[in-house]
């Protein structure tokens, strides 16, 4: 294999293993990043496409770092959508977001509407 084979590799690999760093070691400080990281169901699930171009490619480690980032992704999901029995008695959980433009809000809609649909969290 050439270096730009190589590099062709390592360039394909290299958004899921930063994908899968960021996610790893919690590094979504910033709102930006914090927004990018909610696309991680679709990392995950694309995530073996670098492992198979590599290992098509014959590039065995950046096939197994790609695989190692695969599994980070794929649990970073796996742990949110299984149920471990420990988050709670089943009953549903409403939250209500609000936009109250810039103040001008009409306060006792908004209360009408919480109390209507039994909203456990307001965020405004």
């Amino acid at each position: 294999m050439t270096t730009f084979q190589r590099l062709v590799a390592v360039a394909i690999a290299a958004p899921w293993i930063a994908w899968a760093v960021v996610r790893g070691l919690s590094l979504d400080a910033s709102e930006e990043v914090v927004l990018g990281v909610t696309f991680t169901p679709f990392a995950a699930l694309t995530s073996p496409l670098p492992v198979i171009i590599a290992a098509v490619m014959k590039r065995w480690i950046i096939a197994g770092v790609a695989l190692l980032a695969a599994g980070v992704l794929i649990a970073a999901v796996l742990s949110r959508a299984v149920a471990d029995g420990a988050a709670g008695d089943g009953r549903p959980f409403t939250i209500m977001s609000l936009n109250l433009d810039d103040g001008h809000a009409d306060p006792e809609a908004i209360m009408r509407l919480a109390r209507t649909y039994r909203v456990d969290l307001l965020c405004l």
